[in-house]
């Protein structure tokens, strides 16, 4: 008796299934399958492998039963490897302004193998939770995205996204940049931001010629000229900008009647 194989070697990955076709002689003899390792392959009584982990294992083709036909064996070598996988990237260098969120654009081959996880080089830039980038400060960071792997897929090759994150730009205006006041007189400065609702810094210089609160009402104080600052932003998240507001004070003046 004897029993042949088309491939007496075979690479497979886990979950892979081939179906043995031996050619036998004579050809009504049954064929009795056996596997070496059954954690890495196993194989029925009709000839259906299926690959369960990744190794190595040897299945046993043999016809014959030492009456009539004489017992003949043949070996087939399956090698069997995890499924492999491949981190995509939309981009791999992203621009953001402090606060913004983006997908991190990072998918998985296969997509059904399991999550990604995700590391920042720097969490004082970038943070990233479920799977959007999240920028926190200005600077730069790189995040790397990587799969594990388990029992069924291998690891995939880790890749990185380059953040580079910068302050929202912020600008302010004000009613009017140059006041004539005399001593004693008030005068409110509205200051105007974009975005809108931006808190405003009013800092008056060291002349001791006006005073102004947070509110932005100026006080006259005393005969000079004064300049006083309007600022906005500076925060960590909007860019430093400003404005200056020249303050001309006169003494009331008199007549004699």
């Amino acid at each position: 008796a004897s029993v042949s194989v088309e491939n007496e070697t075979l690479d497979l990955n886990v979950d892979d299934k081939y179906e043995f076709n031996p050619t036998v002689n004579p050809s009504f003899l049954a064929v009795q399958y056996s596997s070496s390792n059954e954690s890495v392959a196993t194989v029925t009584d009709y000839g259906l492998l299926r690959a369960v982990g990744e190794g190595t294992a040897i299945i046993t083709l043999t016809v014959g039963n030492d009456q009539t036909y004489a017992i003949n064996t043949t070996n087939v070598t399956v090698k069997v490897s995890k499924i492999p996988t491949e981190i995509n990237l939309t981009n791999a260098t992203v621009d953001l302004k402090v606060l913004d969120e983006i997908s991190s654009g990072a998918t998985l081959t296969p997509a059904d193998a399991g999550n990604l996880t995700y590391a920042s080089g720097n969490e004082s830039v970038v943070i990233v939770k479920d799977g959007k980038i999240i920028a926190v400060g200005a600077g730069k960071a790189v995040i790397t995205v990587s799969f594990a792997g388990d029992d069924k897929y291998a690891p995939a090759e880790d890749k990185t996204v380059t953040v580079t994150v910068s302050l929202k730009d912020a600008t302010v205006t004000v009613n009017n940049s140059t006041l004539n006041l005399f001593v004693d007189d008030t005068f409110t400065v509205v200051a105007t931001t974009s975005p809108d609702g931006l808190n405003v810094t009013f800092v008056p210089d060291n002349s001791g010629v006006v005073s102004i609160n947070n509110k932005g009402v100026v006080t006259a104080l005393k005969e000079g000229i004064g300049n006083i600052l309007v600022k906005v932003g500076g925060d960590g998240v909007y860019i430093e900008n400003s404005t200056t507001v020249n303050v001309t004070v006169s003494k009331v003046p008199t007549e004699i009647e």
